[in-house]
């Protein structure tokens, strides 16, 4: 016979104890349910955290490609932008003065388009994706590959890059293949580039006078 290791209880005292326990239970449930619950104040101004975080997220600007559009037997092409910094400014510009001065001091011939080169690196660097819309009747936004997930869209970094440049048919410079993209995309028009990079200034609130100076 196994040893039990609790005290001996008669019937009548454990039919006491257990009318004691269910009254102290049900005393407990009704005081709490008696206490109404209090909600955390709120702000009139809303979740401030959560709409600036929903802000930023979408704090871009989405720029028409001069000359992609159905006139000319293409599609609409845009490229999402998001603002760029003063550093991002001068380093882009500071990279392509770099090179022109390693170039003299080689006694090699600087490259006359420098500061296209610049503004191309701008472009790429601000840049969030690229797509595309078939014509005036769909405007359902495609990447390169036809794909409708926004997922699937391509930059112009060297991930992506190379798919951008095949499905858009442009030959790229091994040697600055970013920069090559980029204006491969802009049709190789440099009044096109720089129109678009004017846009990317006016919509990081970058003046363009602060460019000039820097070049």
């Amino acid at each position: 016979m196994a040893l039990s290791v609790n005290p001996a209880v008669s019937e009548e005292t454990a039919t006491d104890e257990a009318a004691v326990e269910t009254f102290g239970v049900s005393e407990a449930s009704a005081l709490v349910t008696s206490i109404p619950a209090v909600e955390a104040p709120k702000s009139p101004l809303g979740d401030i955290r959560a709409k600036r975080a929903e802000f930023l997220n979408k704090m871009h600007k989405d720029i028409h490609v001069p000359r992609w559009n159905p006139d000319n037997g293409l599609p609409y092409l845009f490229v999402r932008i998001g603002p760029i910094s003063q550093t991002d400014l001068f380093n882009a510009i500071k990279k392509r003065r770099d090179e022109v001065e390693n170039q003299v001091k080689n006694r090699e011939m600087p490259a006359e388009d420098s500061g296209m080169k610049a503004n191309a690196d701008l472009v790429a660097l601000a840049t969030k994706g690229i797509y595309l819309i078939k014509d005036d009747e769909d405007f359902t936004k495609y990447s390169v590959t036809g794909s409708t997930d926004e997922a699937d869209w391509t930059t112009f970094d060297g991930a992506t890059g190379p798919v951008t440049a095949d499905h858009l048919g442009i030959t790229v410079n091994p040697q600055d293949p970013i920069a090559s993209l980029v204006r491969g995309v802009f049709n190789n028009t440099d009044g096109d580039l720089l129109w678009f990079t004017n846009r990317l200034l006016e919509f990081s609130n970058l003046s363009n006078s602060e460019a000039d100076t820097a070049f």
